[in-house]
């Protein structure tokens, strides 16, 4: 076994799954599941029970209530076997079938935890501990120090660890009986043939970080029995033929992070015992035919970090023992067919980050054996029918990372004993429902089973959907029947409660599919995201949102004049008024339905990238059309939010500065204002600066939580159009008196004058007569105060 690291091979048994005839239709396992006795029951119960399973099936049948089932597994005859529909899977007692996101979810709902078990990939693991294993000697090499000299260190006399201590060739202290020799972190650029002459017992060799430059032919000749060399960091440009011996024990060969830019013809020959070859964060552009020729038992082959554009049919011939294969991270961008029918044993096959964008039918011909495929990161928008048609005994496959939300519906029907699947965004696992661990689960605000999953978030799209629609309507109304003086204030305020009455009837509309949905989504999620009202869903709330903004600000502008500038003359009119309403909705209408209209710049992900239709794109910031939504989202947000809170921070200064006021009391009035201004900037700091920073976060390359992702979309970004209307009307004095004087004071006159007739209530009348005067006064003072500058503002 190697002194430097141990070559970990996986050799797991391939699963089989008979897939018996079964009937077009089955039952679905939550109302109608059977159970078939063993052969060791008396033979008037079994044909009873074989009766019974017939005309249960026929009566599914005849009902058509399921469809597109997957053919239950076989199980042996002494046991019990239960029938579970697609998507779900049986416990191992038999008892019970568990749906696939109740698979591995960390909470036990089998009597026997059988749902909890299997659960750890361990092809993923073995991947990633070939990618970082450690030296096998690295921790201990130093434990045991048996000798020494001025430039190395040794232990047992066959241990030679000479690291940086500015070496220029190797020293002759180093006696030729070395076993191990670590020459790493030196100046050693060049190694003829004599270098290593008389290290016939030298098993392991290392040049790491020695700017090697040259690398002349038999340089290892003199160690036939060298079993490890490790190459890394260095400036290797070429590969010369014949750098070993034909009867070499070569096993481990490490050239990472050299210079390499071409792997030339029969450039390791004679490496017939050669098991592990790393060609790491090198610069190879091409594969010569021929270029692993004597490598037949060759198990793992890294080839990360390159510039490989595309994958050759002559690459990896006669590597008929390859078992692991790793092109992480290259340019990959398409395969020759047939580029992998000499990979026979293949077993992982790693092509993460590269740049394909459709797999193509019959692309993985060849790889019978293969359990592990990861095609994460990459630019995948389109994958064909049969691209896995080659992959029956497939176990792990990879595709998260990759733009692609939809497939041909039987493109993994053929993957039986595929166990584990990851992809992007968890709705596309309706394509897998064969397979036990899908992944995502969900994301944060939908799920397999809910449009939205958190039951509190499901109560705050009611409540705030109702308040949204029942407090904006009260605010049209209460604003067309009172008759207010400011009739431009007036007309903003009925602009800014129509747009948020329309992020309440955007709410409403995702909570009502929410309830239709309830319990089966996963199954109608296409349906919903590809329908006209997500996509009207989409435009209604990002109109209400940007309408919202620019009315505030609006506002805010009407304000800041009024209160700052009193004597100016460029005050907006009613016309000026209605003109920028109407360019305003015109405006906010066009970049709302912009992404609908069919623009390749926007592809079809814009509104449909979740459940609930909105453009935000927090869990893929850089989706097609992202740079608009940082627009909408981020652009104009921060823009508005400047200008609000520098706005009312220069109207209180300007106001306690002034003369001008409505109260004897300076302090209460000054108190009084701060206290609206600063609901004003709070509620629109609590709405916009967390959208605005998750929103930045995001585009900065970090992992968004999906519950905080969750809680932004429903309820901190909709929040707004439930406080509206208390803030810029309901709590306003002058609303509050209006209302007093339209509605208590006809509500009295109305009482009396249908209920008391005559003499009888003379004493009475005089009462309320005295009442209504009062309340006339107050409104009187009400209409008095509206026309100062203080009216704007309060």
């Amino acid at each position: 076994m190697s002194e430097y690291e141990e070559i970990i091979i996986i050799d797991q048994k391939q699963r089989s799954v008979e897939t018996p005839k079964t009937s077009a239709d089955e039952v679905d396992d939550r109302s109608q599941v059977f159970m078939v006795m063993g052969a060791k029951k008396m033979s008037t119960i079994v044909s009873m029970v074989i009766f019974a399973s017939w005309f249960l099936c026929n009566k599914s049948t005849d009902a058509n209530m399921v469809t597109n089932k997957v053919a239950p597994t076989t199980l042996s005859h002494i046991q019990p076997s239960l029938v579970c529909s697609a998507g779900y899977f049986a416990c191992k007692d038999q008892l019970k079938c568990l749906h696939q996101r109740k698979q591995c979810d960390g909470v036990s709902q089998c009597e026997d935890g059988s749902d909890e078990e299997d659960c750890d990939n361990e092809l993923d693991d073995n991947m990633w501990n070939n990618l970082w294993r450690k030296r096998k000697d690295e921790a201990h090499k130093f434990s045991e120090k048996m000798c020494s000299d001025d430039l190395c260190e040794c232990k047992e006399a066959k241990f030679w660890y000479c690291v940086n201590t500015g070496l220029q060739k190797i020293p002759d202290t180093v006696p030729v009986t070395a076993v191990t020799l670590d020459l790493s972190a030196n100046h050693i650029s060049y190694l003829n043939q004599s270098a290593l002459r008389g290290f016939h017992n030298l098993k392991e060799l290392s040049l790491n970080d020695n700017g090697l430059r040259i690398l002349e032919e038999g340089a290892f000749h003199n160690c036939p029995d060298l079993e490890t060399l490790s190459l890394k960091l260095n400036r290797l440009e070429e590969l010369v033929p014949n750098l070993f011996a034909k009867n070499n024990s070569l096993k481990y060969l490490y050239l990472d992070q050299n210079w390499l830019t071409e792997i030339p013809a029969k450039a390791f020959d004679h490496l017939s015992k050669l098991i592990k070859l790393s060609l790491r964060r090198n610069r190879i552009k091409a594969i010569e035919p021929a270029a692993f020729y004597g490598t037949s038992s060759l198990v793992q082959l890294f080839l990360d970090n390159n510039m490989l554009t595309d994958i050759k049919r002559h690459y990896f011939e006669k590597l008929t023992n390859l078992g692991e294969l790793y092109l992480i991270n290259n340019k990959i961008s398409s395969i020759e067919p047939n580029s992998f029918v000499s990979l026979t044993q293949l077993q992982n096959l790693i092509l993460r980050q590269n740049r394909f964008t459709k797999l193509v039918n019959g692309m993985f011909a060849g790889l019978k054996s293969i359990q592990y495929l990861n095609l994460e990161e990459n630019q995948i928008e389109h994958i064909e029918e049969k691209s896995f048609m080659y992959v029956e005994n497939l176990i792990s496959l990879y595709l998260a990372d990759n733009p692609f939300r939809t497939m041909p519906p039987n493109t993994l029907k053929g993957l039986v004993n595929l166990k584990f699947i990851h992809f992007s965004v968890f709705y596309t696992c309706i394509y897998a429902l064969h397979v036990r661990v899908c992944n995502p689960k969900g994301d944060g605000l939908s799920s397999t089973k809910n449009l939205i999953e958190n039951p509190v978030l499901r109560i705050s799209v009611w409540v705030i959907g109702v308040v949204g629609v029942l407090g904006n309507c009260l605010v049209l109304l209460g604003r067309f029947c009172i008759n207010e003086d400011n009739k431009v204030h007036s007309f903003y305020i009925q602009n800014l409660a129509l747009a948020d009455m329309l992020m309440g009837v955007y709410l409403l509309t995702v909570g009502s599919k929410d309830m239709y949905y309830r319990e089966q989504y996963l199954s109608n999620d296409q349906q919903w995201r590809y329908s006209w009202l997500c996509n009207s869903c989409g435009v209604i709330s990002t109109i209400s949102t940007e309408m919202s903004v620019f009315t505030v600000v609006l506002i805010t502008l009407d304000r800041y004049i009024n209160v700052v500038y009193p004597f100016s003359l460029h005050k907006c009119g009613r016309k000026t008024a209605y003109f920028l309403i109407f360019s305003m909705w015109l405006a906010n209408f066009f970049l709302a339905v912009l992404p609908v209209l069919g623009i390749p710049y926007f592809g079809e992900q814009f509104y449909r990238n979740n459940a609930v239709c909105l453009p935000l794109h927090i869990h893929e910031p850089y989706i097609k059309g992202w740079e608009y939504s940082a627009f909408l989202f981020l652009g104009i947000n921060v823009l508005a939010f400047i200008f609000i809170s520098y706005a009312y921070f220069v109207m209180f200064c300007n106001i306690r500065k002034s003369a001008m006021s409505l109260r004897t009391n300076r302090e209460n009035h000054d108190h009084l204002i701060m206290k609206r201004f600063s609901m004003i900037v709070l509620t629109d700091f609590m709405c916009w600066v967390p959208i605005i920073t998750v929103k930045t976060v995001a585009l900065a390359g970090y992992q968004i939580g999906d519950n905080l992702y969750a809680w932004l979309a429903i309820f901190i970004l909709p929040i707004n159009s439930a406080l509206n209307p208390l803030i810029y009307t309901m709590m306003t004095t002058h609303f509050k008196r209006a209302v007093l004087k339209n509605v208590l004071v006809r509500a009295f006159f109305k009482m009396n004058q249908s209920d008391l007739t005559g003499s009888s209530c003379g004493v009475l009348r005089q009462h309320s007569c005295v009442q209504v005067t009062e309340l006339k006064i107050v409104a009187d003072d009400c209409r008095t105060k509206s026309t100062n500058k203080n009216a704007v503002i309060m």
